[in-house]
């Protein structure tokens, strides 16, 4: 990486590079120093030990009573049932949102689904050849794909610290997008 720009003596400027953001420190008579920055340090050092997501109240059992095996991407549903479905205690309800987001999500639900794919459950006893393809997770995955027309690497049946640092890269990706898009705008 090369230093664009010059920074002052005793001045901390930053950038963003393909692996995360980077202090560059000058220090007079000595050569430019430059520190990697922990794991996206001073753009999303929050977002990776929290969610990134806003908030949100899961659906309640009943809630869940009425929409549990309705989810459909054929048919239109409140982004906000559809949001907290992701996170709800049901299952399979989570999967089905996670699908539908492959076929009705846009730019918004990227944040839901990113932590979507921190989803643990599994489907155990379920009769598909690989039952892991109806997770949430899997599903959040082929959600993000499509919406984001790219694809980091994340695999729903990878080792749990895999998954960690493509979910990591997944994060990275949306906070340099939101910089970008604020520059922009």
């Amino acid at each position: 990486m090369q230093c664009t720009g010059a920074a002052k003596p005793g001045v901390f400027k930053w950038t963003i590079t393909r692996r995360g953001p980077v202090i560059v420190v000058v220090i007079p008579g000595e050569r430019i120093m430059k520190l990697i920055a922990l794991s996206c340090f001073l753009v999303c050092s929050i977002a990776s030990a929290e969610s990134l997501a806003p908030k949100l109240k899961p659906l309640s059992q009943e809630e869940i009573g009425l929409w549990v095996g309705k989810v459909s991407p054929k048919e239109e549903v409140e982004k906000s049932i559809i949001r907290r479905g992701l996170i709800s205690s049901q299952m399979t309800l989570r999967a089905d949102c996670a699908r539908y987001l492959a076929t009705h999500g846009d730019l918004s639900d990227i944040p839901y689904l990113i932590d979507t794919l921190s989803d643990e459950s599994k489907h155990v006893g379920a009769s598909y050849t690989l039952a892991g393809m109806s997770t949430t997770r899997y599903w959040a995955n082929v959600a993000l794909i499509c919406i984001c027309k790219i694809d980091v690497g994340y695999r729903w049946n990878d080792p749990i610290e895999k998954r960690k640092k493509q979910i990591e890269s997944w994060k990275n990706r949306w906070s340099n997008a939101q910089i970008r898009l604020k520059k922009k705008g």
